[in-house]
């Protein structure tokens, strides 16, 4: 079954509005966690074993990192997608997916920034 290039049109920027609400929602959720955890650290420098969570941040800030690279590499599939639909509809117009790329990017390098200054200053 072959799919229209207008239905198909119209999944793809459904999907790329899915995908930006999903990375706004997932960032502060993201932030929100570690900075919690990192407060909660700062603040019971007396409790046993709190030395642990220093390592439960890192792992946390290196697998969102990570997800964050992976995902702005598999974003360009629905940017290809989205081209090859606009070339079949001939459209002049095309929403572009390098915001949500960069934004990808950026909190990538962010939380690696974080994961220095974090081992930097509580160790």
């Amino acid at each position: 079954m072959k799919i229209e290039a207008i239905k198909r049109y119209d999944i793809a920027v459904d999907l790329y509005k899915h995908y930006n609400d999903i990375l706004i929602k997932s960032t502060a959720f993201i932030y929100t966690i570690i900075s919690g955890l990192a407060v909660f650290y700062l603040a019971n420098q007396g409790v046993e074993n709190i030395k642990i969570l220093k390592y439960v941040l890192a792992c946390a800030v290196v697998i969102s990192s990570v997800l964050f690279f992976l995902s702005s590499i598999l974003l360009k599939n629905v940017g290809l997608e989205l081209n090859s639909v606009a070339n079949e509809l001939e459209l002049d117009f095309l929403p572009s997916i390098k915001p949500l790329y960069w934004f990808l990017i950026i909190n990538a390098v962010s939380m690696l920034i974080i994961l220095g200054l974090g081992f930097k200053y509580l160790v």
